[in-house]
């Protein structure tokens, strides 16, 4: 039994056939911090933004974020309200093995740009109430995710 509130598991069987929750987005989006743990899949031509909820609510949120369908006129902005957002990019087809991030510098978004971000291509966006740390993938070339 925990005195905090945890889930404590008992036997070495452990938890099984749990599943994300998947929501698919096609506009603009305020991500909620009851949705921890959740996919969000973006499908939208004309991409849109999403804004994330106050870094100091967040402590042991985590979302994932995964293109469903490349953007054409505008990039998806995943946002946030002030710069509290660390992390890198790797993307495949960059064959000069470059990586980009936030080298130690917040900055407040997260970008998968027009024309260039693939389908899947991925964000992983987990917090510890102080910061965002942000983790990209992505199969296009080294300017398809952006950090800004």
């Amino acid at each position: 039994a925990s005195s905090r509130g945890d889930l404590v598991i008992s036997n070495s069987a452990g938890v099984c056939g749990l599943r994300k929750k998947i929501i698919p987005l096609t506009a603009t989006y305020t991500v909620l911090v009851a949705d921890s743990g959740s996919l969000y899949t973006m499908s939208a031509a004309a991409g849109f933004v999403i804004t994330l909820p106050a870094v100091a609510d967040c402590s042991g949120c985590e979302w994932d974020f995964v293109v469903k369908l490349a953007p054409t006129s505008n990039g998806y902005v995943v946002d946030s309200a002030a710069n509290d957002v660390h992390g890198a990019a790797v993307t495949i087809d960059d064959a000069a093995g470059d990586s980009k991030g936030t080298a130690g510098t917040a900055v407040d978004a997260v970008t998968f740009v027009a024309n260039e971000a693939k389908i899947g291509d991925k964000l992983n966006i987990f917090s510890d109430g102080t910061y965002f740390y942000a983790t990209a993938i992505g199969s296009g070339v080294f300017t398809s995710i952006t950090y800004t």
